[in-house]
């Protein structure tokens, strides 16, 4: 079975390295790359295949909005944030979620649900949320 690949892209190590301890507890979960900058990520993004991107939206040079038009073909997009004024701006770009900083502990909600469904549906993630997200279109 394929694992689902994930990149986190925060300008904070700390957050960087939080999500990345709460990814870790998700088997089915395979994170290829966790980057400072939006720059950095765009290189990655460009060769290697990610399923689900972590994005915080307030980085220097480039916001996780901006990154999210550019790579709108990663299926799954949680937004991290310290910054609640930016969610309906961020589900004009196809996210799953919107969580802020202080509630990073709620993380486990959403990765459950996506391994559950990677698991039933046995099938690569990009497939199954293209789909669905057609489907609410």
């Amino acid at each position: 079975m394929n694992l689902v690949r994930c990149v986190v892209v925060d300008d904070n190590e700390l957050d960087r390295l939080t999500i990345s301890g709460y990814l870790s507890h998700f088997p089915e979960i395979e994170l290829v790359g966790m980057y400072e900058t939006p720059k950095k990520a765009l290189e990655v993004f460009s060769v290697t295949n990610v399923d689900i991107v972590f994005l915080d939206i307030d980085m220097p040079d480039m916001s996780g909005l901006e990154l999210r038009k550019q790579i709108l073909d990663i299926p799954v997009c949680i937004f991290t944030t310290d910054h609640s004024g930016y969610a309906l701006d961020s589900f004009d770009l196809e996210t799953l979620d919107y969580l802020l900083k202080i509630l990073l502990n709620v993380l486990q909600k959403p990765l459950t649900v996506l391994t559950n469904i990677y698991k039933y549906e046995k099938k690569p993630i990009n497939l199954i949320f293209r789909k669905k997200m057609e489907s609410f279109l």
